[in-house]
């Protein structure tokens, strides 16, 4: 559930490897790390991942591996980071609550800049663009479950896409509508799987070659 970079300065915990938050038996994935103004390094998730649904305080401890993956002679958990910042994710019917807002993610503050690295697993860096998403799209993600996977954006999901999230630390349960989502079809396999949510999604342009990001995992089925 997790990929170890052994560099110079030690061993480096990639992106695309499992996180959650401090208090919760569950595991998802750290998509990648970001920058502030400031130069401040961050991880970015989904809000249910490392955010609780919004019911995370700032400051909680987001470890790694996540909780459910902490098993005898694997790695030893630790605080990877504190959470800093979730996007809204507001439950109720589109005709009460304005859907189109709703963003399932979340930032947490990088306790340690040197014990990580912004490589996806095994396969590629994180690139430093993002772009838009489009059908017909070949993209990648690097996820906690199913690792390096590959697949095509098969079209936008038009109106309000209801997901049901949890946090059972916090007695809550609910449903919460997107828009827009994208679905995408994996290639001779599933795209993504339980727990590899907050994984990043990439693209690499044919006529040049560069890799973007172009969105992030949420309701993988």
């Amino acid at each position: 559930p997790y990929t170890i970079r052994v560099s110079p300065n030690g061993s480096l915990y990639t992106c695309g490897s499992s996180i959650s938050a401090g208090n919760a038996r569950d595991a998802g994935t750290m998509g990648c790390l970001v920058r502030n103004a400031a130069g401040e390094i961050f991880g970015l998730s989904n809000n249910h991942v490392s955010g609780s649904c919004s019911f995370a305080g700032v400051g909680l401890p987001i470890l790694a591996p996540g909780v459910i993956d902490v098993a005898p002679n694997g790695l030893n958990p630790f605080t990877i980071g504190l959470h800093h910042t979730s996007l809204p994710l507001v439950t109720g019917d589109p005709g009460n609550v304005d859907h189109t807002a709703n963003r399932d993610s979340a930032i947490f503050k990088i306790v340690d800049p040197a014990r990580v690295s912004s490589f996806q697993g095994d396969a590629y860096d994180t690139p430093a663009t993002a772009g838009p998403i489009a059908a017909g799209m070949i993209v990648e993600k690097y996820g906690r479950t199913t690792g390096l996977t590959k697949g095509r954006v098969v079209s936008e999901i038009f109106g309000a896409h209801p997901i049901q999230y949890a946090a059972p630390q916090y007695g809550f349960s609910g449903i919460v509508c997107f828009e827009p989502v994208f679905a995408i079809v994996g290639e001779n396999t599933i795209f993504s799987d339980n727990g590899d949510s907050g994984s990043l999604i990439t693209t690499v342009d044919p006529a040049t070659g560069i890799r973007s990001a172009v969105g992030i995992v949420v309701g993988g089925m």
